[in-house]
């Protein structure tokens, strides 16, 4: 593995590969650097269902509440339980696992949201939004464990968790996207290649980590 990267180093090493018999540095390129980062990190994050990723967080449902706000940076929904037999209004001594519907197979379900009972199912709302059915009658605590987006690197974030501990994979596929702007696809074809690389390597590493959640992996 590489040594990790800030964002100001990771900037710095594209710089070099780009200017290298080149006429020197050029600020039109330059600017285009950060974007080519951050659609990386982007991809990688669509591309990679890794441990990395991974993000569980806990709230509150309440009584005749059934849409809910998404976690930032929220990408996918891996799990959504709720306590019962509680203790108390947020402690679980018990979990239940809701199942996932599609939003008209959740609406047909439960078509009165005004209606309530004890949540069995969850559904996407929207991108920033799900739903559960049906509508809780009572406060009960739930978690969410989901695929996220890492926080962007730009000037006040230098590092996440693809710097520190993917930084091949994040050079290699900045300097593709960065090749790719200059039209050079020579060496953009060379850099896809090594990018592909790290990344079954990324996801064969993590392959026996994570545990089945139904997700299918292409193995070589």
């Amino acid at each position: 593995m590489a040594e990790t990267f800030t964002f100001t180093s990771l900037k710095e090493t594209v710089r070099t590969y780009v200017e290298r018999g080149s006429a020197g540095y050029d600020p039109i390129t330059d600017d285009q650097i950060p974007v080519a980062i951050n659609l990386t990190e982007r991809q990688m994050a669509r591309e990679l269902k890794i441990q990395g990723f991974q993000r569980a967080v806990t709230s509150a449902m309440q009584a005749n509440l059934g849409v809910y706000q998404k976690p930032d940076r929220w990408r996918e929904t891996i799990s959504i339980n709720i306590g019962t037999n509680l203790s108390t209004a947020t402690t679980f001594n018990q979990r239940v696992l809701l199942r996932q519907l599609a939003y008209e197979a959740a609406t047909a379900y439960w078509p009165d949201r005004t209606q309530t009972g004890t949540p069995k199912f969850y559904s996407d709302y929207d991108y920033e939004h799900f739903i559960v059915v049906p509508t809780p009658s009572t406060t009960n605590p739930f978690e969410m464990l989901y695929w996220e987006l890492p926080p962007l690197l730009d000037d006040s974030t230098q590092t996440n968790y693809l710097s520190d501990f993917a930084p091949n994979a994040l050079l290699h596929g900045t300097l593709k996207e960065m090749f790719g702007w200059l039209r050079n696809e020579t060496e953009r074809a060379k850099w896809a290649e090594q990018y592909d690389r790290d990344m079954a390597a990324l996801s064969g590493e993590d392959l026996q980590k994570i545990l089945d959640r139904n997700y299918k992996r292409k193995t070589s």
